[in-house]
Formats: structure tokens, sequence, C-alpha cells
């Protein structure tokens, strides 16, 4: 019961065990207080105030005798009258007394012995008044000898049953004060048991809440103790429903979360250990890699450099080779046209044979234009040879075109030559003449086929030859290209590799990290 108590409800608990016992003790005293007060006043009324009234009329009897006695030693008449009244009045109160304690409530011993002092005391009186009638009357006699033998004993044996009634009166004061005493002492003690009782009922009733409470607050302080030194174990929660319950509850909860988030950690930090091992293994594959794949590049960049160079050669040779072929096809076409000349010619000269006499001269000039054109011919033979041997492999064709050329070239000059030595004997020997013009007509023909052949491979070539320099030229400028990206590619190895070193690095501290998480993770035990 007291371990489900909240801490309010064990201090209010505890506030209303000592109110209760402040409560208690107050009744107590209260009811004690009022017991006292009530035997005080019985006391007062039953003890004091008859022990008063007799002690008054013992006075006022003493009183009235030293009245009386002053009264007969008085020096003169005004003296006695005056104590004379007053012994008088002294024994009237007496009276008075006698009746207020009458109504007294007192013991049936003192109310006896009260009223044996009454009727001694009425029977004084009236011998008094006896006594008083004999003095007045003169028989001072008589009334000594009345006072002696009766008033006066009849006083005395008064005097003694009031003593008597004295003495019972305080001794029943003194009973009565006893009784209070008693009684006093009875409600101290009862007080004090009560405040006994009281405190430790309060104190055991603390004691015990604070034995409940403590042993919660150590069981939540060992939870609490554990989490400080790492222990995440499985604890029993406190099921109680006040504020350490909830704490306790609350705690337990946040264990059960921590150890959870322990747990995933450990789990993380293996993963991570692992990862981080297996990336630090990849990083150094990578950069190992990309060192191979840098030198590969290096050897290729070199490779395309060099392929630039011999292109951008190649390139300007296909030009200058272009450049050649253009001047071999103009002279192709002059020649072409010089044989279309010779066909003319020899076409005139053998309508012309006819007048060979006659015109010997206008021979030696067309032996003169022959020479010249086989010059030419064998010139232009000259050329083709000199431009086919700059062409290398591709012009060994027209190297062979070019030395049929030339040795029709030269067998042309021979002809003139021969014409040159028969001109003279033309006329003699026209037959020979025309036929031999007839053959110089042929080969002129066959010198025109050859040109135009010439003229129309020399096109081809040329055309050949440009589309190769364009091509050439767009592989010089695709192999710079080439180069240029390589310099990137070789850039970009080189930032590769220091990314696969510092990731290689951050592997590192990774792996470190995650061991450094493990040693945390490890000082938990859950």
């Amino acid at each position: 019961m007291l371990r489900s108590l909240s801490i309010r409800g064990g201090l209010l608990a505890s506030a209303g065990v000592a109110l209760g016992v402040a409560v208690a003790i107050g009744a107590v005293g209260v009811v004690e207080t009022s017991n006292t007060a009530t035997k005080a006043e019985a006391i007062h009324q039953e003890a004091l105030l008859p022990l008063s009234a007799v002690k008054d009329m013992q006075q006022l009897i003493w009183h009235g005798r030293w009245a009386s006695l002053s009264n007969l030693t008085a020096s003169d008449a005004e003296k006695a009258k005056a104590y004379g009244a007053e012994s008088a009045t002294n024994y009237e109160a007496v009276t008075t007394r006698l009746n207020e304690y009458s109504t007294m409530p007192v013991t049936d011993a003192e109310r006896a012995a009260m009223a044996t002092f009454a009727t001694d005391w009425a029977n004084y009186m009236e011998l008094r008044k006896q006594s008083s009638a004999l003095k007045n009357d003169g028989k001072i006699a008589e009334w000594e000898a009345f006072r002696s033998s009766t008033l006066n004993p009849a006083l005395a044996k008064a005097l003694e049953n009031l003593d008597k009634a004295i003495a019972l009166t305080q001794e029943h004061a003194t009973s009565a004060a006893t009784a209070a005493q008693d009684a006093a002492s009875s409600a101290r003690l009862a007080i004090v048991l009560v405040l006994i009782a009281g405190v430790l009922l309060a104190a055991g009733f603390a004691l015990a809440m604070s034995r409940v409470q403590a042993r919660r607050l150590r069981e939540l302080q060992d939870v609490v103790t554990a989490l400080a030194d790492g222990d995440l174990s499985e604890r029993e929660a406190d099921t109680s429903s006040n504020e350490i319950g909830e704490m306790s509850r609350s705690v337990h909860t946040a264990v059960t979360k921590m150890r959870g988030t322990v747990q995933t950690l450990a789990a993380a930090s293996r993963e991570l250990s692992e990862r981080s091992t297996a990336l630090q293994g990849t990083s150094r594959d990578l950069a190992g890699g990309v060192d191979r794949a840098s030198d590969r590049v290096g050897q290729i960049d070199s490779a395309a450099g060099e392929v630039s160079d011999g292109v951008q050669a190649v390139a300007g040779g296909a030009e200058e080779m272009g450049a050649a072929i253009r001047e071999i096809s103009m002279s192709a076409a002059e020649a072409a046209q010089v044989a279309a000349n010779a066909v003319q010619s020899a076409a005139e000269a053998r309508q012309l044979m006819a007048k060979l006499d006659s015109s010997s001269v206008e021979i030696s000039n067309v032996v003169s234009v022959i020479t010249a054109i086989a010059e030419q011919t064998n010139l232009l033979a000259l050329n083709a040879t000199i431009e086919a041997a700059r062409a290398g492999e591709s012009g060994k064709g027209f190297a062979v075109v070019a030395g049929e050329v030339k040795d029709l070239a030269q067998e042309t000059a021979k002809a003139t030559e021969e014409i040159g030595r028969r001109t003279e004997v033309i006329q003699h020997d026209t037959r020979a003449a025309v036929e031999a013009i007839s053959g110089i007509g042929a080969v002129i023909e066959k010198i025109n086929d050859y040109q135009n052949t010439i003229a129309s491979a020399v096109e081809e070539q040329s055309a050949t030859t440009q589309s190769m320099t364009a091509d050439l030229n767009r592989a010089a400028g695709g192999t710079t290209r080439i180069s240029g990206q390589l310099a990137e590619v070789v850039g970009v190895t080189a930032d590769t590799k220091r990314a696969a070193q510092s990731a290689e690095q951050t592997a590192g501290d990774l792996a470190g990290l995650s061991t450094r998480l493990r040693e945390l993770i490890d000082s938990f035990r859950y």
C-alpha cells in the first residue's frame, strides 16, 4: 500500500499522521483540562468555599469576643457602646455565614459537624442575650457568674465543634487537592502517553514511508548508476502509479531505446568497418589502375603526337604532290594540244606530199616544229618521271607512261633527224616519205592518245590527291584534337589518382572512426 503512494500522498499522509497525533494530544489535553477545571471548580465549591466560610466564622467569633472584651474594659460609655455594636455585628455575620454554609455542597460529616456547631451557636447566642439582660439589669454578680458558668462554656463548646468542622473541611480540601493533583498528574501522563504514542506512530509511519521510498529510489539509483557505467541490460521497471514509478518507467523506456540505439550503432559500426576496409582496398586498386591508365594514356599521347606529326607531314607531301600533279596536268594538256597540232600537221603533210619538191623549205620548218615538239615532249616526260618518283607507289604507272613518252619523244627526234637527212631525197622517195609521214601521223595519234590518257589519269590523281589532302588535313586536325584530349585525359587520370588516394585516406579515417566507435559501443553492456 505504501509503495503505491505518491510522494505528495506520502507527505500528506505523514502530515496527516502528525496532525492526527496533534489533534489527539489536543483532544486529550482539552478533555483533561476540562476535567481539571471541573475538579478545580468542585474543590472551590466543595472545599475552598466551605473552608473559607468556617474560617470566616472562626475569625468573626474571635473578633466578636475581642469586641465583647473591649466593651467590658472600655474607659467610657461611648467606646463600650461601639465595641458592643461591633461584637453584635460580628456575631450576626457568623449567623449569616452559617446560613450560607448550609447551602454549600459539603460532606455529610462536615454538615453534621456544622449542624452541631449551629446548635451550639444558637444556644450561645441565646445565652448571650440572657447575659446582656443581666448586665443591663445591673445584676453584675449574677452576670459574671452566668458568664463564667454558662456563657463561656457554651462558647467554648461551640468553638470546639467549629474546630471539628474546620478540621473536616480542611481534610476535605486536602483530599480534593490531592485528587486534583492526581487528576492533573493523570492528565499529564495521558498527554505524555498520547504524545509518545503519536510520535512513535508518526515516526514509524515516516520511517516506513522513507524506507519504501528510499528503497525505490535506490532501485532507480542503481539503474541510473548502471546506466552511467554503460550497463544497458534489461531490468524490471517499477509498476507503481506514483511519481517514482512513472520516473522508473520513463528511465526504463529511455534505457530500452538507448539499448536499441547502441545495438543499431554496433551493427552500423561493424558494417562501417567492413565497408571502409572494402573501400580502402578498392581505392588502392583504383589508384593502381589509374597509374596504369595514366602510363597507357601517356604512351597513347606520345604515339598520337607522332601520328599527328606523320599525318601533318603526309598532308604537306600530299599538298606538294597535288601541286606537282596540277603542273603535270597542265603540261599534259599542253602536250595533248601539241599532239593535236602534230596530227593536224601530219595530215597537212600528207596533203602536201605532192608539193614536197617545191616545199622543202616548209618541210624543214615542219621538221623544226617536230623537233621542238620532241624536245618539249622529252622535257615533259622528264618532268613526269621526276613527279612520278616523288609520288612514290602511286606514281609508278605514271612513270611507265612517262618512260614511254620519253621513248616516243626520242623516236620522234630520231624520225625528224631522219626526215632531215632525207629531205634532200624527198623528191626521189615520195612514197617512202608518205609512208614515213603516215607512220609519224600514227605515232602522233598514239602520242595524242597517251597524252589524253595521261591527262585523264592526272585529273583523277589530282582529284584523289585533293580528297586525300583534305582527309589528311582533317586527320591532322583530329590527331591534334586527340592529342589535346589525351592531355586532358592525363590531367583527369591525375585528378582521379589524387581522388583515389584521398578516398583511400578517407577510408582509413573511416576505419579508425569505426574502431573508435566500436570501442565506445563496447563500453556499454547490453
